[in-house]
């Protein structure tokens, strides 16, 4: 049966038995009569039918989005503490439910025994204990599933209780009715909920099962009123606890199902950054559980046992974390995934401080370079200095060749300039050789970019250039900072260096051409680079809830590591993260009741 799904899967397989089946057929009139035109037609139009679905599959395992990466480019982390925030969210969509009786049941069961039709009815929530509730999350890692539990749930809820004749249901006049409260105690619901990773690379959380694992119940007063019918309690009893699951169920995976697969895991497969560019948060393999229970112990906590920290435990997502682009053709726009570099291995990261927060990202060289890569392919480090792109005039005037004896300009600081092209304007181009390459370590984050530097004069109607030298700087990615998912930083010139410099002018060489880059750059190039990063690259909603104030970054050798807390409701009051979601609640207005509900809410960004 495997080999048969698997032989049906493979497009070029399947198109190759079907042209043996036809040939073979062939074959058996072939000794009585030649080929026809038709049939050699048909055997050429199946070859070429075949390399197309050949070539097809192979573009489709080089765009980034079918074939298997071995090696992620980020690395995401939920810990325990954000599935026990998730968990705390829960907790209040139970009470909310709760305060407006949501649970309807009613069904009826048939005694033959005592030719009885036992009919159970919801009416209303009398009460339900909220401070007693408990609501929590655990990753059991044997069967790779996360679960909710909701326990010590105390409710009573007023019901209507009726027996029938077996043989008379449609009497309209009951044997015995009462209206009494099943009191429930100690009830405890599970939802076992089943991330998974799709072909594509996009992952879902969806409910897989609930249970009602444990409990008790009673009919309070039940025995008072059914006189002679007193036998039959038992037997109520008994119908509804084993209808328990069906009663409740039903209503628990309604109100929470959406919300769970809307907060947690739910991301798009790729976001926009900024200008031109998209990142790749597809997946690369299976979730990795790390244990928050022990497999002997399925309904015991983390939390509930040791010091409560939950460290250690949680889930961890591996995306491909590539920076792509969007080409047009026409109307047709198609994702661009070439890269010249590959992912390299990389492992989760051991920080104690990052392990305490909720979320974690880990971003590798690959992730960062790939930005740079495609920044470089838009030109945005190639600059044009002349009088044409500076638009502050008191700078645009050191571009002359010539000026007053009181004022200076490039003919004051180089004279051959004003000997050789007098009356002139001097601009100087700058692009890059190649693309820029990232090296993160343990106190820094380095950008080497080689560019080649050309100057011109215009002079007299003609634009002559005057010099060309290589130019290999070393950038620095500082001031980064980790808030509302954005990574921001802002980059500048730490050092460059001034090789195979070309001059035709006296007087300009390597020393001079430093003293001009160190000049343009106070003025204009040290700006322009501080603001290249100022949009930020967005990382993946793992859990969809506000961040709680400034996230922690904190550089490894090949990866920047980026953690934080996150918040809902009266908790972000507690600090200025209020004011850090300001933004995105003007922007989405109160998103956590305006999602909760729409079960397909990231599938359409």
């Amino acid at each position: 049966m495997h080999n048969s799904l698997a032989y049906e899967n493979d497009p070029s397989r399947r198109w190759h038995w079907n042209f043996t089946v036809t040939l073979g057929a062939n074959a058996k009139q072939s000794i009585s009569r030649p080929l026809m035109h038709s049939t050699i037609i048909t055997f050429l139009f199946t070859v070429m039918l075949i390399s197309t679905l050949s070539q097809t599959t192979i573009a489709q395992n080089k765009d980034g989005s079918s074939s298997n990466l071995v090696h992620p480019g980020i690395i995401s982390r939920v810990s325990q503490h954000g599935l026990n925030l998730l968990a705390d969210y829960l907790r209040t969509r139970v009470q909310r439910f709760m305060r407006f009786s949501a649970f309807q049941y009613n069904f009826s069961v048939g005694v033959p025994n005592n030719n009885v039709e036992i009919s159970i009815r919801s009416l209303d929530t009398a009460f339900f204990d909220s401070g007693s509730f408990n609501s929590k999350i655990a990753v059991i890692v044997p069967s790779k599933e996360l679960i909710w539990s909701g326990s010590d749930f105390r409710a009573s809820i007023n019901s209507l209780v009726q027996l029938r004749p077996l043989d008379k249901r449609d009497s309209s006049t009951p044997l015995f009715s009462a209206h009494v409260p099943l009191k429930l105690e100690r009830v405890r619901v599970e939802l076992v909920l089943g991330p998974s990773v799709n072909q594509d690379g996009h992952l879902r959380t969806d409910v897989r099962q609930c249970r009602i694992v444990s409990g008790e119940l009673l009919y309070d007063n039940l025995i008072r009123e059914a006189g002679n019918f007193t036998s039959l309690v038992p037997l109520i009893h008994q119908i509804t606890l084993a209808r328990l699951s069906e009663m409740f169920c039903p209503v628990f995976v309604a109100e929470l199902g959406p919300v769970i697969s809307n907060r947690l895991l739910n991301t798009p497969l790729s976001t926009a950054l900024f200008d031109h560019y998209f990142l790749n948060y597809g997946l690369t393999n299976a979730i990795l559980y790390q244990p928050s229970l022990s497999s002997e112990n399925r309904t015991t906590t983390t939390t509930e046992t040791g010091d409560g920290s939950g460290n250690g435990s949680g889930i961890v997502l591996f995306h491909r974390g590539n920076v792509f682009g969007i080409l047009r053709q026409g109307k047709t726009r198609i994702n661009d995934f070439r890269l010249p570099i590959l992912p390299q291995p990389m492992v989760p990261s051991n920080s104690k401080s990052a392990a305490k927060r909720m979320v974690v990202f880990q971003l590798s060289n690959y992730t960062l370079s790939s930005l740079f890569f495609w920044m470089d392919q838009y030109r945005k480090f190639d600059y044009e200095i002349s009088k044409t792109t500076v638009k502050d005039k008191e700078i645009a005037a050191y571009l002359k060749t010539e000026c007053g004896p009181k004022d200076i300009c490039a003919g004051t600081l180089f004279p051959a300039l004003a000997q050789n092209f007098p009356n002139g304007l001097v601009s100087i181009k700058s692009r890059t050789l190649t693309y820029p390459t990232i090296l993160i370590e343990r106190n820094r984050i380095n950008v080497q970019v080689e560019s080649r530097i050309d100057a011109f004069a215009n002079y007299s109607d003609h634009n002559r250039r005057f010099l060309t030298a290589t130019m290999r700087a070393k950038l620095q990615l500082q001031n980064t900072t980790f808030v509302n998912y954005v990574f921001s930083a802002e980059l500048s010139i730490d050092t460059f260096d001034i090789t195979n410099v070309v001059s035709l002018v006296d007087g300009i060489d390597a020393g001079s051409i430093e003293f001009l880059v160190n000049a343009l750059n106070e003025l204009i190039i040290a700006d322009d680079m501080r603001h290249k990063l100022k949009e930020g690259v967005r990382l993946p909603v793992l859990l969809d809830f506000e961040q709680f104030g400034p996230g922690d970054v904190h550089l490894e050798d090949g990866s920047l590591v980026l953690s934080a807390d996150l918040c809902f409701d009266e908790l972000c009051k507690r600090t200025p993260a209020n004011e850090l979601g300001k933004q995105s609640r003007e922007n989405g207005g109160n998103t956590m009741s305006n999602v909760d509900m729409d079960a397909n809410y990231y599938d359409s960004v």
